[in-house]
């Protein structure tokens, strides 16, 4: 049986290789970069309108409006996966799950929050998943915080728990939703680790030989930990440890 056509919309450093894994599955993958995005606010083609599922994944833009042009110029009932970020959820939510929504007015990554109401208003079947912060690599590139954090000095997240997640991991994510036609669903998407930043941060630049950055002493009452059991559960995801990162 022939497999639906999924639409890609910007998918940065997810692109290529999340193209090839639904092509190696069987899908007809179409798509647009970032960059190609810009043009296409107004004005959304065919082809990915015609999509029997959309994946969209372009960095946060501050025209709210244009984005939601772009998402009126697809019905309703279209079948819509939203990458958002675990980052609207601030450093002091405490245990945190699927069930907990951030106020309209949280001042953490507000551009974000407000696109995701956006795409809420919108899509009835709309799966929303919010991933922690990427690392992994590609056939074309690497990608760790940790290399932009080298070095660097009185950095103020120590105290705040690690929440990353491997680029293939998120792409499981994404087949998972696709093969089990979870819309609309929502999905906090990050590895199991959770020690505080200073100590990965620090374990991590030893362990690839980079220069450790350097935390200030911030107390946090109720630090963020977010949960990620309903994914391992309802997807069936078994996580990468951040721990295990190597460059080779």
């Amino acid at each position: 049986m022939k497999k639906e056509k999924i639409g890609l919309i910007g998918v940065g450093f997810l692109g290529k290789p999340l193209a090839r894994k639904l092509t190696e599955e069987g899908y007809d993958v179409v798509g647009t970069t970032s960059r190609e995005y810009d043009i296409m606010k107004d004005s959304v083609p065919e082809n990915l309108k015609s999509c029997d599922i959309v994946i969209y994944d372009v960095p946060p833009l501050s025209d709210v409006e244009a984005v939601e042009r772009c998402f009126q110029q697809f019905g309703k009932d279209q079948r819509f996966i939203y990458i958002s970020s675990t980052s609207i959820f601030g450093p002091e939510a405490g245990p945190i799950d699927e069930s907990y929504t951030p106020p309209e007015n949280s001042p953490y990554a507000p551009v974000v929050l407000k696109l995701e109401l956006v795409a809420r208003n919108h899509f009835q079947q709309l799966c929303l998943l919010r991933f922690g912060g990427l690392y992994g690599n590609t056939e074309t590139s690497k990608r760790h915080p940790v290399t932009f954090l080298a070095g660097r000095k009185n950095l103020k997240t120590g105290s705040e728990f690690l929440h990353l997640v491997h680029v293939e991991d998120c792409i499981e994510a994404i087949l998972a939703v696709i093969e089990e036609n979870f819309f609309p669903g929502e999905f906090n998407i990050l590895s199991d680790l959770r020690i505080t930043k200073k100590d990965y941060y620090s374990f991590i630049a030893k362990k690839l030989g980079l220069e450790s950055p350097e935390y200030d002493e911030v107390v946090l009452k109720n630090p963020t930990n977010i949960s990620n059991e309903k994914s391992k559960e309802l997807l069936g995801l078994t996580y990468r440890n951040p721990l295990d990162y190597t460059i080779d």
